[in-house]
Order: structure tokens, then C-alpha cells, then sequence
């Protein structure tokens, strides 16, 4: 498990982040909304307790990301 995390911290850092997507989802999902979401979740694995968010802050990233999302996906939708 610790193997693993490593692996795909590794992949974050190198800004391969679509390489740690399922392969049939990668072209559906963002690199930006990814970026974010894997941002968030190393933040939320970090080692010392005193450097991970909170409950309260990990919902409001995940209601930004998701606000973030849909107003791109609205703009991209008006574009086409």
C-alpha cells in the first residue's frame, strides 16, 4: 500500500497525474479537476495529523473543485 501511494505521489510531482487515472477515464476526466483532486488527497494522506485539513476544509475543496468543474464544462459546452 505504502508502495503504491509513493508510486502515485512520485507520478503527482512529475505532473503525470493523468497516468494515475484508469485508462478508460482519461479522456473524460480534466487534468485540472484531476490535479486538484489528487492535491487535495496527498494533502489528506500527509504523514504529520497537525498537516492535514480538516473535515470542514477538505468539503469546501471539494465544493470549489466541483464548482470549478461545472463552470468550465458550461463555458466549454457554450464554446461548441
Amino acid at each position: 500500500m505504502i508502495l503504491i501511494f509513493l508510486q502515485a505521489f512520485r507520478k503527482y510531482n512529475e505532473g503525470s497525474v493523468v497516468e494515475l487515472l484508469d485508462p478508460l477515464m482519461q479522456e473524460a476526466v480534466k487534468t485540472d479537476v484531476a490535479v486538484k483532486m489528487f492535491d487535495l488527497a496527498f494533502n489528506c494522506a500527509a504523514p504529520v495529523r497537525s498537516d492535514r485539513p480538516d473535515m470542514k476544509t477538505v468539503g469546501e475543496q471539494l465544493w470549489a473543485i466541483r464548482a470549478d468543474y461545472l463552470k468550465s464544462s458550461s463555458t466549454t459546452a457554450r464554446r461548441e
